[in-house]
């Protein structure tokens, strides 16, 4: 999936998860790592996964 893609879906689901009063830690913990990858230019890229490392990320 593409990232701009994800980035509209996170939303519908985190609206949606507040909505029911539901707490989500994980899907919360994960969203700085999407959206810095977006800002590294990587929206629209498919498949690459992004990891961390010391000098700054890898794919």
């Amino acid at each position: 999936m593409k990232l701009d893609v994800w980035q509209k879906d996170v939303g519908i689901i985190a609206d949606f998860a507040s909505d029911a009063g539901s707490a989500t830690p994980l899907f919360s913990a994960s969203a700085p790592l999407y959206t810095a990858a977006i800002e590294m230019g990587a929206a629209e890229k498919t498949r690459q996964p992004f990891t961390p490392s010391s000098n700054g990320w890898r794919r």
